[in-house]
Order: structure tokens, then C-alpha cells, then sequence
């Protein structure tokens, strides 16, 4: 059976074409070539020659009842005013003279309440305070009629469109037909589009994916001249692209395509030349013809919201020459690669002309590169980016919770999978406290986790076990009890029987995986297990204490390895010693550890001393975990020695002090820390002590030092992981070392490693972005799945 979809948008008026109506066009057309899917474009005539039209316009979208869809995607106001269980916002843009491009001379601030009359005052607070829900919807839209039947008796500037009122209300119709709870999903046409400011809700998580032409034709001709194709208007600056040209006095003509307002004055600006030829009105096919003969496409708009002209180009393989303030098409063309960048001045343009212009051979080559790439970007990826229906699903079994995520485990899961999330369908299946209920919560776009509440039988095993082996056992308890938990195989076995890839994270649920699935899955190993665990049961007592169990975690992961059909790893040695260990050829990938880049502001070594001029602060993070205890209980031996130096512990690994200990006096614990506060001991802490002496994977919280721009110290084995080197990126120093090197520490010698710091942050940001991972390991996924996937953006 078809899927029914629905794209709605405004129809303008008076009807203009544009880069709109190309991807609402082209969407339709191409979702309707599927068999799969059923199609339609709704359009509803939207005038904006006033704040009246403009209300009514919203007011007709939010009475358009499209329950007979499965699903609406809106790209524009005021279309997402649309009611709708399953509506995904595909944000092209807001009302831009009314946000962004708002004169800067014009209020912003609306009358006080008392001025408004009696009858129409629930409108200023709705103004004031617009609410997060569809809720209070119908009641805003009486108002708002009744304040069109007031225009004749309140001032006329309230009615000014542009102006603070009419700014204030469609703020506020925004707010409400973008709230949470009425839009499964919030993304965008570009980052351009998804970083201005009041576009989305606050906290919302925006997805951005480049969406394909509905042009057809485009082929590699000749390179006659320089082109451009715009409406001729103010924002597309064509009479910059006008000067530039008579600036560089080169011998290709420049065209000219499209029609508008500006024309006239364009034209004189001209003067005359025969070299600068405008064509007007131009057929798609045409523009396809246009483009196919160009040496290159200028195309230099001011905050342009992405510039399908530049798409366009490149499918043609023209480069494009660009202005560095042109917005959207600046995350296409990157200088010195597709195409050129300019500052967005006529002598720098011209400049840029002058180069193209002489180096015809090299303006073949950027063209080449720029449409290698964008043929890439295909109809059939945005279907799987949008339409929830038609998207890869992704099952992950996983014996904790992932979300929040504090510990590195947990960390690595949400961060990998999140970014998987924005092109498949990713279920998480994992177990949760038996005091916790069973639940199905979507923790970031596209990412759902199935929490299965462990049964109090299991966590009495559970119990015991913990007590015999001397360390926390959650883990094996997994393999051992999970016919305890039914719940947690039926889960299993209803998110694997849809499923295109199904991975195991860690071999704790191996058992329950095969106890209801019997299919090819991947081996996502986060450490050598039965390496890990040997170490830390031999701990605790003798071989007999823990043998069965030792041996239970040993056969999982040989099946594990042995019976995947592929293996990821976080670090090359856990790679090799699996292969190895458990003789196995032909497979494992190294997908190593990361960090959000984006979401940990980096923080220079001399900036945090103008902050913190006095005592230094050493920060160790980390989970209730045995490697972790041990580093724990380093630090605690050594903080007296070094009397000059706050330490901060934060993380579980706290729980494992006992409460009656007296702790040194330059020492802090502050057990598990919001997102926020984690935040903020990165920023003002200035050093990261890793003083690890076992383990296996490699260590999240090296990454986030380095990303935040700590000093960090640490052991060889604690830095592992192949992506910081000592001496360039990192301070090595063994367990013996590490008290006097940090006993002789001064302010005026951490900033002798300030080059040290920075280098670390450079490696990072190189090889350690989640996102770049997350491509990554959809690579290892695909050849598991001969359906294919799309691309990250």
C-alpha cells in the first residue's frame, strides 16, 4: 500500500516562480515515480500585500484539514500552520522582512497592554508570551479577526506592514504552528537557513540536508562567458556582478537571465556595453543551454538561503564565483576547490573574475570537482531524508540506557547513532532499572530508544552476582539471566523483524539477541571484553571465584567476532588482538572514539588564565568504573603532594569513595554533572589528569579535554588510541612521574604549552567529529544492506 504524502505551500500572489516552486515541483514529481508512494502538491493562494492578507493567509492554512495523509511537509509560511499528526518542517524560509531582513529603522516594540482596547488585550499577552503548543490556536485566531474588524478605530501604524505589531503577530502564528508537539521533525534547506536567528524554537534540533534541482538537461558545453540567472531584484546584486565585469575589462561577455524590478536601472548601469548581454525571461530548457556553454556562474546574492542557480552550475560543471556574505551558496562553493570566494566588493569580484578568466584549464577543473559532488545530491536521498516511511531502519541492542549520556560508553552510542539518525531509522533497545518503566522515547531526531525495565528476578540475580565477583555485573548478568527479562526479547525480536541492519554494542546481549533473531548483524566492540574483565575479576579474588563467568563473557565474544558480519572497534589494538585471539580474517573496521566539536567551546590556555589568574584546577572525569576506581584512588594518594593544585573529580566514578573517607583539602568530588556544569569544568579547569593503568577502547574524556582546551596529562596507555601524540598534543608522564611534574607546575609553564594545547584541538577537530565517524561507520554498515543509503549532511 502507497504512502500518502502531502507537500503544502502558499501559492504567491502575484504567481512568481522561483527556487520554491522548483523543489515543491520537483518533490512531487519525483516522490510520485516511486510505486511506493502517492504524491500530492497542495497549494493555497497566500497574498502578502498587508497585514490583513498576510492573517488570513495563516488563518486558511490552519483550517486545512489533511488527516487523509500519512504525512505533510511544509517548506514555507505560512503552510506549516497546517494540523497534522506526522508534519515535517522542511524550512526553506520565514517571513524574511519580518525577522532577518527587518528595517533596522522601524520599532520593534508593541503599544503597552493598557492601549490596547479591553476586548483585544488577551492579544497582547499572547504577543508578549506567544505559547509553545497548538493549544490556545483557535482562540489566537478570534482575536486576531477581531483586531482586523478594530483597523478603523486604533492608530493606523499598528497595521503597518512591515512594522512592530505586524512583526509581534506573525512571530507569534510561527511560534505556534512550529511548536514541538504539532512537528515531528524540524530541518532545513541549508545551515545558513538553520542558524538564523528566531527560525526555529529554542532547543530544537535542527536537521540540514541540500535538496536536488527539478532542472533537467544540464551537460558540460563550452566556456564562452560568464553567466547568472536571477530575479532581477535589490538581494541578488547583479549590478555588483555588472561592476565587477567593466572592473576586470575581460574578454568574455557576461549574460545576464531573468527579469524583475531592477531591470531597468541595470540596464543603465550597462551603459550600453554589447558584451553584456541580458536575455530576460529564459525556457528551462534555455537555461540548461546557458549554463552548459559558461566558463563560470556568478552568482553573489546577500544571505542567500541556498542557491539552487549554484547547484545548477555545478551539474553543468561550471565553478561558481561567489561572495564570502552570499549565505547558503557558500557552504556549496569552497574557495580554491569549485570555485571562487570573494569579498563582497567590486574590486575583489573583479579580482576573481580576472583569475577565472585567465585560467580557463583551471576553471574546467573546479567545474569537475563541483559536479562530482553534486551529483551526489539526489531526489531519492531527500525521500529517505524526509518521508519517515520510506527510511533504512537501524536496530541497536544495548544492555544500559544511553540517554542522557554521561559515561563513554553511553557518549559514544548517542553521538554515533544520532548522527546515523539523520538519514535511517535507529531504534535502541536497551534495559533499565526494574524501578524505572518500560518506555519508547525519541531522545534526538530519528533516534528512538525502547527502554525495557529489568524484572526483579533478574536484578536479584543480578545482585548476587555482583556480590560474588566483587565488581558490579550488570553487564554479564545479561548473558546469564536475560530469560528473567521476556520483555526484553520480545522487544528484540518486534525491532529486528523490520530491521535492514541490526547491530550488537558490546556482547552482553548476544544472548537475547539470538535467542529471538537469527539473521546477520555487526559487532560493535568497545573493548576487548574478555581481556577487560579478566583484569578486573582477577582483582578480586581467586581463578574459582569467577571462572564460569570468565568464560561465559569469552564464548559470547567469540561468537561475536566469529559469527558478525562485520566488526567495528574503537582502537586498532582491540582490532588486532580480536582477530587474533578469536582467529577470525576478512573483517573489523575501526571506527575510533570522538567528540562534539560543535557543542564544547574551546577555551585557549591564555584565555583561561586571564580568567583564573590563581591557583591552577586539574580535572579527572569519569564513570563507576574499575579502571576509572583505580585512577581514583591514584589521585587521591598524590593530592596531598601537590598542595599548589585544586582537583575536581566529577562523574559516577565518584559513588566509589567511601563517604566516611576524609578527603584531602584541595580536593572536590561532585559525583554526576549536568551537561551544563560538564560544560563548564572543561572551561575552567585547566588541566585534564588521565592517570589510567588499564582498560580497553580508548578514552572519551582525552577527547573532550583536548577539545575544550585543556592541558592534558596523562599516562601513554590513558592517551591511547593513535589520534594525540606525546609531546605534540598531549604530556606523557607514567604513574611515578606524574606527582613531580605536577607538584612543579606554574602558571608561566602551562603557558609554555600553550602550542601543545592548540595542536591537540587541531588533531581533534581533524579526526575525532562525530559527525565525520558517523559517516564513517555508515560506510562499514552498507555492504550490509544492498538497499543503500543517503548521505550525511
Amino acid at each position: 500500500m502507497s504512502l500518502k504524502i502531502a507537500v503544502v505551500a502558499p501559492s504567491s500572489v502575484p504567481f512568481v516562480r522561483g527556487g520554491a516552486e522548483n523543489l515543491w515541483w520537483g518533490l512531487v514529481e519525483s516522490l510520485n515515480a516511486r510505486a511506493d508512494v502517492a504524491a500530492e502538491l497542495i497549494k493555497i493562494p497566500s497574498p502578502e500585500r498587508n497585514l490583513e492578507e498576510i492573517i488570513h493567509s495563516y488563518v486558511d492554512f490552519a483550517r486545512l484539514d489533511l488527516l487523509h495523509f500519512d504525512q505533510v511537509i511544509s517548506t514555507k509560511y505560512p503552510a506549516w500552520m497546517i494540523s497534522h499528526p506526522n508534519h515535517v518542517i522542511y524550512m526553506q524560509h520565514k517571513l524574511r522582512g519580518l525577522y532577518d531582513t527587518y528595517p533596522r529603522h522601524l520599532p520593534t516594540t508593541i503599544p503597552a497592554k493598557h492601549q490596547f482596547p479591553r476586548e483585544l488585550q488577551s492579544l497582547h499577552d499572547f504577543l508578549l508570551k506567544p505559547p509553545d503548543s497548538r493549544e490556545s490556536l483557535p482562540e489566537i485566531v478570534q482575536i486576531l479577526l477581531a483586531f482586523l474588524a478594530w483597523k478603523d478605530r486604533l492608530p493606523p501604524e499598528w497595521y503597518a506592514f512591515p512594522g512592530a505589531i505586524s512583526r509581534s503577530i506573525v512571530h507569534l502564528l510561527d511560534a505556534v504552528g512550529q511548536s514541538t508537539p504539532g512537528v515531528n521533525r524540524h530541518c532545513a534547506i541549508s545551515q545558513t537557513v538553520a542558524n538564523r536567528a528566531e527560525y526555529f524554537p529554542l532547543q530544537t534540533v535542527v536537521e540540514v540536508f541540500y535538496h536536488p534541482t527539478a532542472l533537467q538537461g544540464l551537460r558540460t558545453g563550452q566556456q564562452q562567458y560568464f553567466f547568472t540567472a536571477s530575479r532581477l531584484d535589490k538581494p541578488k546584486r547583479i549590478d555588483l556582478i555588472i561592476r565587477a565585469w567593466l572592473a576586470a575589462e575581460v574578454s568574455y561577455p557576461l549574460y545576464i537571465a531573468g527579469n524583475g524590478p531592477c531591470e531597468v536601472d541595470w540596464r543603465a548601469l550597462a551603459q550600453g556595453n554589447p558584451n553584456i548581454v541580458f536575455l530576460g525571461y529564459v525556457t528551462d530548457k534555455q537555461l540548461a543551454h546557458y549554463y552548459a556553454d559558461a566558463l563560470a556562474v556568478i552568482f553573489v546574492p546577500e544571505q542567500e538561503d541556498y542557491g539552487l542557480i549554484t547547484l545548477e552550475a555545478m551539474l553543468a560543471g561550471k565553478p561558481v564565483i561567489t561572495t564570502s556574505d552570499a549565505g547558503g551558496v557558500t557552504e556549496l562553493v569552497k574557495h580554491g576547490e569549485n570555485g571562487w570566494v570573494a569579498e563582497p566588493g567590486v574590486t575583489a569580484l573583479a579580482q576573481a573574475l580576472k583569475t577565472c578568466a585567465a585560467s580557463p584549464t583551471l576553471a574546467a577543473t573546479f567545474g569537475a570537482t563541483g559536479k562530482n559532488w553534486a551529483e551526489k545530491v539526489s531526489w531519492e536521498a531527500l525521500h529517505d531524508f524526509l518521508i519517515v516511511g520510506l527510511r533504512k531502519k537501524l536496530v541497536v541492542i544495548n544492555t544500559f540506557s544511553v540517554y542522557p549520556p554521561v559515561s563513554g560508553g553511553q557518549l559514544r552510542i548517542y553521538h554515533l547513532y544520532r548522527w546515523l539518525a539523520r538519514v535511517w531509522n535507529v531504534v535502541l533497545v536497551t534495559l533499565v532499572p526494574a524501578s524505572h518503566a518500560s518506555e519508547s522515547i525519541t531522545i534526538a531526531p530519528g533516534l528512538q530508544e525502547i527502554r525495557i525495565a529489568k524484572s526483579h528476578a533478574y536484578e536479584k540475580h543480578e545482585h548476587q552476582l555482583s556480590q560474588k565477583l566483587g565488581v558490579s555485573s550488570g553487564d554479564i548478568a545479561a548473558l546469564l539471566y536475560h530469560e528473567d527479562i521476556p520483555e526484553w526479547g520480545n522487544a528484540i525480536k518486534a525491532a529486528t523483524a523490520t530491521a535492514n541492519w541490526v547491530v550488537l554494542s558490546h556482547p552482553y546481549g548476544y544472548a537475547a539477541l539470538r535467542s529471538v533473531y537469527s539473521g546477520g548483524f555487526c559487532y560493535e566492540a568497545h573493548n576487548m571484553e574478555f581481556d577487560l574483565k579478566q583484569g578486573m575479576l582477577s582483582s578480586q579474588g581467586k581463578p574459582q571465584r569467577y571462572r564460569h563467568e570468565l568464560a561465559v563473557v569469552e564464548q559470547a565474544e567469540r561468537a561475536c567476532v566469529q559469527e558478525s558480519t562485520q566488526i567495528i572497534t574503537c582502537t586498532a589494538a582491540d582490532r588486532n588482538r580480536l582477530i587474533e585471539y578469536y582467529g577470525v580474517v576478512g573483517k573489523g573496521t575501526v571506527i575510533p572514539n570522538g567528540v562534539d566539536i560543535e557543542g564544547i567551546p574551546f577555551i585557549s590556555t591564555h584565555q583561561r588564565r586571564a580568567k583564573h589568574p590563581k591557583r591552577l584546577r586539574v580535572l579527572f572525569m569519569g564513570s563507576l568504573h574499575l579502571p576509572n576506581i583505580h585512577a581514583l584512588e591514584y589521585i587521591l594518594s598524590i593530592a596531598e603532594q601537590c598542595s599548589n593544585l585544586d582537583f575536581v573529580i566529577a562523574g559516577s566514578v565518584c559513588h566509589a569513595v567511601n563517604t566516611q573517607t576524609s578527603l584531602p583539602h584541595n580536593l572536590t568530588l561532585l559525583n554526576v554533572v549536568s551537561d551544563e556544569d560538564k560544560l563548564g569544568l572543561l572551561g575552567n579547569c585547566d588541566i585534564s589528569l588521565n592517570p589510567m593503568a588499564a582498560g580497553s577502547g580508548s578514552n572519551l574524556k582525552v577527547l573532550e579535554a583536548a577539545a575544550s582546551g585543556q592541558l592534558i596529562v596523562s599516562t601513554r596507555f590513558g592517551a591511547r588510541g593513535g589520534v594525540l601524540m606525546e609531546g605534540r598534543d598531549y604530556i606523557a608522564q607514567e604513574l611515578e612521574e606524574i606527582p613531580t611534574f605536577l607538584c612543579e607546575l606554574t602558571s608561566q609553564q602551562l603557558l609554555s604549552y600553550a602550542d601543545v594545547v592548540d595542536s591537540a584541538y587541531q588533531q581533534i577537530k581533524q579526526h575525532s567529529d562525530w559527525k565525520a565517524l558517523a559517516e564513517d561507520f555508515k560506510m562499514a554498515l552498507q555492504p550490509l544492506n544492498t538497499m543503500g543509503s543517503t548521505l550525511l549532511t
